[in-house]
């Protein structure tokens, strides 16, 4: 249905590739009238980042010129652009990757973390210097360290699964509370979750 859509929109244009002359929300709205409907997340990443070359754009009706990058694979440059690309590439590369690796321990292990519950404190503590420092010897615990890299994935989700809460309680913490009360001092607090994400309300327990 897609393939019939972009094909479509090709001839009209003249391109031998859609992003020849149509790009991001233009394309997303001129694919949406020829669907006839919105576009899903998995479209909007295709259209949002096609495989063309991340420097100057070209390349993508020949894909083989492309060469992708060798260490996260996610960015591709044609063959004049491979030393021009690279440097603006650096910083962004290991995260790329890191990302990468996440996603596929995801899709072959799952999550053991979703086990995870937060010990209840009787008294309160502050939050320690990083929100990695507050998770990693509870990961150490429930997580097995034999596969490489895994503990560490999983300490990531576990730090995106609680940072909302914890960016809340920081903020109680560092500005202390609107009647004037430092959030040590308190024996409650409600919060309100306004225009919550979906990932919120999944992850109840978090709050």
């Amino acid at each position: 249905e897609v393939c019939k859509a972009v094909t479509s929109l090709m001839k009209k244009s003249g391109a031998k590739h859609v992003t020849e002359k149509i790009k991001g929300d233009m394309l997303v709205r001129a694919l949406g009238l020829e669907l006839g409907r919105d576009l899903n997340q998995s479209e909007l990443d295709l259209v949002h980042y096609p495989r063309i070359c991340a420097q100057c754009g070209a390349g993508g009706a020949n894909q083989d010129s492309l060469r992708n990058c060798t260490r996260c694979n996610c960015v591709a440059w044609c063959q004049p652009c491979i030393e021009k690309g690279k440097p603006s590439h650096e910083e962004w590369c290991h995260l790329f990757k890191t990302s990468l690796e996440d996603y596929k321990h995801e899709k072959s292990l799952g999550h053991q973390v979703t086990k995870y519950e937060p010990t209840i404190e009787k008294k309160y503590k502050a939050l320690p210097a990083s929100i990695e420092i507050l998770f990693e010897k509870d990961v150490a615990k429930l997580v097995s360290n034999k596969l490489p890299g895994y503990q560490e994935s999983e300490l990531r989700y576990l730090t995106f699964l609680y940072t909302c809460p914890l960016t809340i309680l920081f903020a109680a913490e560092q500005a202390g509370l609107a009647d004037g009360r430092t959030v040590d001092t308190v024996t409650s607090l409600t919060v309100h979750l306004v225009g919550a994400r979906i990932a919120e309300v999944r992850h109840l327990i978090g709050w």
